[in-house]
């Protein structure tokens, strides 16, 4: 019993240990999200710019890194959108903790750099937080992961053509929801063509597949998980495309 204890402790020890060492690796690294940045610099200052409808801001501070967090203390706050150099920092992110958290089922990252505002209300928000991948650990093609609940190969980096016209679902089989094609959009009038299928020929960017095969009428073959066209995050038989 007493063994088993000391092996508990052990672990969480070891867990501990792992998630520090998560933490410091931000030191001198830059993280993206879609709408701007955040970058630890080895000198203990951070810089973080943001770009989107009603939260523009381009702040800096300093941060430190304790009990497996990094502390963000705002020093200079601005709202580059209407050049306002010195606006106050509880209308920006301002000040907060970044921490890093797992995801199980990301077929991209294993981590992520989760940062909340210690701010009330900014813009709106009541709790305002912001996520970046941590491109250090990128899921690498040939891991299996877990898509919802459909156990996949990743297979990022890979592409393929359609090699006839061929219907996209919405999950992996034969009895699930097709999809429209979107074959692009116009951004003049806003308008795009659609298609019960996507034509022969078309080029796909290819995320993963299921592990397993599944037999359709006369073949025996994978479904892909690809993004073509307007489309992301949908369905393909394997047994109408080409991988290149």
């Amino acid at each position: 019993m007493l063994k088993k204890s000391f092996l508990v402790i052990g672990l969480a020890i070891s867990a501990a240990m792992a998630y520090a060492d998560d933490i410091a690796s931000v030191i001198g690294k830059k993280y993206y999200d879609s709408n701007g940045y955040i970058e630890f610099k080895k000198d203990n200052t951070y810089e973080s710019n943001h770009a989107a409808p009603g939260l523009n801001w381009h702040d800096k501070g300093k941060y430190n890194i304790k009990n497996n967090k990094v502390y963000l203390e705002a020093g200079v706050c601005k709202e580059f959108k209407e050049n306002r150099d010195n606006m106050p920092c509880d209308e920006t992110f301002g000040s907060g903790e970044c921490t890093v958290i797992n995801d199980n089922e990301s077929l991209f990252f294993t981590k992520f750099l989760k940062c909340i505002s210690y701010n009330k209300n900014v813009s709106g928000f009541k709790s305002l937080e912001i996520i970046f991948p941590m491109p250090e650990f990128k899921v690498k093609p040939g891991e299996e992961r877990v898509h919802g609940e459909i156990k996949v190969i990743v297979l990022i980096g890979s592409t393929g053509v359609t090699t006839s016209n061929v219907k996209i679902r919405q999950s992996p089989g034969i009895n699930s929801e097709s999809i429209k094609y979107i074959d692009g959009i116009n951004f003049i009038n806003q308008t795009a063509k659609t298609y019960d299928f996507v034509p022969k020929g078309k080029k796909i960017t290819i995320i993963a597949r299921t592990k397993e095969k599944d037999k359709v009428e006369k073949w025996n073959n994978y479904w892909y998980l690809i993004s073509v066209g307007e489309n992301n995050g949908v369905w393909i038989y394997g047994e109408f495309i080409k991988i290149k």
